[in-house]
């Protein structure tokens, strides 16, 4: 199972959130490379105080420390930079939905378990999600990496879910991808409004308990057979 889903993230992965591939070498994208990672964090910290529309690439350039045909090397626009903000945040939200990918656990459980690591997650990056939230509804380039970065998920998900179910744990049903983007478009409503308007501890619980018993029950029935 677990070497189906690694193929499946490993294709998913391949298919990068940008607009403009042309000039974006794989030796220009080295994770590794220190001034590449110092650009991406100065764009993240400029979009506590600025939307993605108002920063120029010349801002993000200087709070960088390069200049602007450096921002170019690595990064053939703007939009490109953000999604790939986007993208190592996705490795990071399969790092906490471990149990479930690997059912490890009941998945109510695990689910819940994804959940409460993909809420810290958000608040860890709470100006870049704002940030594309925001971007999407006026600017069609920012809704299209958003949508793109959310469909990554489906594959790999449904994977899961499809192994389950030939495996007699999860019920039958319509196809796991059909299921998946309306659950994924319900957490980010509520993931997004508890960014919004906060809340308490206890408030936060009751809506990652919520979303995990929402999922569970329609990918498993009630997913108490782990």
């Amino acid at each position: 199972m677990s070497k189906k889903i690694d193929n499946c993230r490993k294709m998913e992965s391949e298919a990068l959130l940008v607009t403009d591939t042309a000039r974006w070498s794989a030796a220009r994208v080295r994770k590794s490379d220190l001034t590449r990672q110092r650009i991406l964090e100065s764009l993240e910290e400029l979009l506590r105080t600025s939307s993605i529309d108002e920063l120029s690439v010349n801002e993000i350039a200087a709070a960088a420390g390069v200049r602007r045909t450096g921002f170019y090397f690595y990064f053939p626009s703007k939009a490109v930079a953000v999604a790939t903000l986007l993208d190592e945040l996705y490795d990071e939200t399969f790092t906490g939905a471990s149990q479930f990918m690997t059912r490890s656990n009941d998945p109510t459980v695990a689910l819940r378990a994804a959940f409460e690591n993909l809420w810290a997650l958000w608040q860890r990056h709470r100006p870049l999600m704002l940030a594309v939230l925001d971007a999407r509804a006026t600017d069609r380039e920012a809704a299209e990496i958003w949508e793109r970065w959310l469909e990554r998920f489906v594959a790999p998900v449904a994977e899961v879910v499809s192994i389950d179910r030939s495996a007699g744990v999860a019920a039958p049903g319509p196809e796991p991808a059909l299921l998946l983007r309306p659950l994924l478009s319900m957490n980010e409503r509520s993931l997004e409004r508890l960014l919004r308007t906060g809340g308490t501890a206890e408030q936060v619980a009751a809506e990652l308990d919520a979303l995990a018993v929402i999922w569970s029950r329609t990918l498993y029935g009630g997913g108490q057979n782990s």
